[in-house]
C-alpha cells in the first residue's frame, strides 16, 4: 500500500517535524491514503483555501507498507478531540511495538496512517525517493482532481 504526506522536512527526519499532541509522541509521522488526501490534510492543518497557495519548498512523500505491518484501531471517529482516547491509543500501540504503521480514522471519516518513525521495524517501510518530488509538480499531475481556479472549501 502506498502512502503519502506533504513535508518540507526528508524522510530520516520526519519525527522532528510531525504535529502530535506532545514531545512524548514526536516520532509519529501521518499519512494519507492518496496525494489528493495529503494535500487537503496539508490545507486543512494550514487554513489554507487552495492548493496553488502551498508553499513551493514542500514535497510529496511516498512510503511503501506492506498489508501487515498496519494494526487498524479501534477508536471513535472523534478520537482526536478526546486526550484520553488519543493517549491510551498511543501508548497501546507503542508498547505493542509489533507494527510500525497505526490506521485510525480521519476527521473526513476516511483513514489515516500513523507511522511510528521510531520504530524497530521501520527499515520494513519502504521509502520512494523518486517520488520526493517538488510539490509544484505534484500539482500539475493531480490537476484533473483540481477543478481549475474555483476555490476550495476547506473545514475545520
Amino acid at each position: 500500500m502506498r502512502l503519502w504526506r506533504i513535508s518540507s522536512t526528508h524522510w530520516e527526519k520526519q519525527h522532528e517535524a510531525t504535529p502530535w499532541f506532545s514531545a512524548k509522541t514526536s516520532s509519529i509521522a501521518i499519512y494519507h491514503a492518496s496525494p489528493l488526501a495529503a494535500v487537503c490534510a496539508y490545507l486543512l492543518r494550514h487554513c489554507l483555501p487552495h492548493p496553488d497557495l502551498i508553499p513551493s519548498h514542500q514535497t510529496l512523500h511516498s512510503v511503501g507498507v506492506s498489508q501487515n505491518l498496519i494494526r487498524r484501531a479501534q477508536v471513535s471517529r472523534h478520537w482526536h478531540f478526546n486526550l484520553k482516547e488519543t493517549r491510551d491509543l498511543t501508548l497501546r500501540w507503542r508498547l505493542l511495538a509489533d507494527r510500525p504503521v497505526l490506521c485510525v480514522p480521519a476527521l473526513n471519516g476516511a483513514n489515516q496512517y500513523l507511522i511510528d518513525t521510531r520504530s524497530p521495524l521501520i527499515s520494513l517501510i519502504h521509502l520512494y525517493r523518486q517520488d520526493a518530488q517538488a510539490l509544484e509538480r505534484s500539482l500539475e499531475q493531480m490537476r484533473e482532481h483540481l477543478q481549475g481556479s474555483t476555490p476550495w472549501l476547506v473545514l475545520r
